[in-house]
């Protein structure tokens, strides 16, 4: 996973984004692969603690645990609210078209603050290339699900997306990388 030279920037619609992260996204750019995008609380702040479920690889990398999926959630420290950031039983590619959970496999996971400090959080998105022929739409021009569920395609294109990148810029501008995970 890299970026790309071919970088857009400016402009560019939060609506293009994977669905969940539509109403948090600012300062975002695109290229040939995916987004970047920064998230900003319903305030317009932009400093978050972090809190996870999940095991920790050199005290900032959060991977699953054996017992269950990662789950990251960014909280704004000027208002509490809570913005969730990757949850491994919903996003991604994979949950979207053919994985499902049983309730009983989303086991209690109880969130942790993340031990790096306050900081901004940096999202990078990547996508399949448009494969919009391989899934078949029904009259109302849905498509559905390896479990049966049904999206539009708009939907459906915006959320599955393949692979996520994660990054918290601390107040002392050190970057670490919380997340990387491939979702497909």
């Amino acid at each position: 996973m890299g970026l790309s030279n071919k970088k857009q920037s400016g402009n560019i619609s939060a609506e293009l984004l994977p669905t969940y992260y539509t109403p948090f996204a600012k300062d975002i750019t695109k290229d040939s692969n995916g987004f970047n995008f920064q998230i900003a609380a319903q305030d317009g702040t932009d400093l978050f603690e972090i809190w996870y479920y999940g095991n920790l690889i050199r005290k900032k990398l959060i991977v699953s645990t054996d017992d269950a999926l990662t789950r990251v959630v960014a909280r704004a420290v000027s208002s509490g609210q809570e913005i969730l950031i990757f949850d491994g039983y919903t996003h991604g590619y994979d949950n979207l078209a053919w994985q499902e959970h049983d309730d009983a496999d989303k086991v209690e996971r109880t969130l942790k603050k993340l031990d790096l400090g306050i900081g901004k959080v940096f999202v990078r998105t990547e996508t399949l290339p448009d494969d919009e022929e391989e899934w078949e739409k029904d009259e109302n021009g849905l498509v559905t699900s390896d479990h049966g569920r049904k999206y539009k395609w708009a939907d459906f294109k915006r959320d599955a997306i393949t692979w996520l990148s994660v990054a918290l810029v601390t107040e002392q501008g050190k970057k670490a990388n919380i997340i990387d995970e491939e979702l497909a």
